[in-house]
């Protein structure tokens, strides 16, 4: 029996698809299904069985795609979603997903995320790092490892700061898809730049 998860539920209420659910929190069709029946959240406003929120091929086509755009080996995309081999190569094919530099087809080895990263990095000429990559359900870069899909954000912070971030990770730059480390920030970084504003306008005034 698939198990039933409060978050799964809380973007059923949000209104969120399938195809966004999973993306975001890489659980199964069947979960996302048991989940809406066990908390009996209906389908949204015009939104029928059979339309967009249904798991089915183009739901289904679509998170092979993501998975693949971020690195996912065959068999993780195989044991996350329940597919054949032959559909994710078709779906590779079709869309044009080019495989990942030193990589057949059919391997299955391990990628790291800090490979990832770096392919779906694009740095710009003014300091911004543009995530070219997979996104999830609100927009925020995803970095699909070992059958879990990882903030982007965090990862990025990792690779800069040498540590792992506390708390959430912001973008503390206008560029809402900016992945540059130095442009990310943690609760011990903000909490140490209010601080830091404290103690000058108490020296300065503002």
């Amino acid at each position: 029996m698939s198990k039933v998860r409060e978050d799964v539920a809380d973007m059923l209420r949000a209104g969120a698809t399938y195809r966004q659910i999973i993306a975001r929190l890489g659980v199964r069709q069947a979960t996302i299904a048991a989940t809406r029946k066990a908390y009996r959240i209906p389908l949204p406003a015009g939104r029928t069985g059979r339309h967009r929120d249904t798991p089915g091929a183009a739901d289904v086509d679509a998170a092979i795609a993501a998975m693949l755009r971020a690195g996912a080996t065959y068999t993780e995309v195989r044991e996350q979603l329940h597919v054949s081999a032959q559909r994710i190569s078709g779906v590779r094919l079709e869309q044009k997903i080019p495989v990942p530099a030193g990589r057949c087809p059919g391997h299955n080895g391990p990628r790291t995320p800090e490979q990832t990263l770096a392919q779906y990095s694009r740095p710009a000429a003014d300091g911004h790092t543009t995530w070219t990559g997979p996104t999830d359900g609100a927009g925020k870069p995803t970095i699909w490892t070992r059958h879990q899909a990882l903030s982007g954000w965090r990862v990025a912070f990792l690779a800069h700061h040498g540590r792992e971030p506390d708390g959430r990770v912001q973008v503390a730059c206008d560029q809402p898809r900016c992945i540059a480390g130095p442009h990310l920030t943690d609760r011990r970084i903000r909490q140490a730049n209010q601080r830091a504003d404290t103690a000058f306008e108490q020296i300065f005034g503002t």
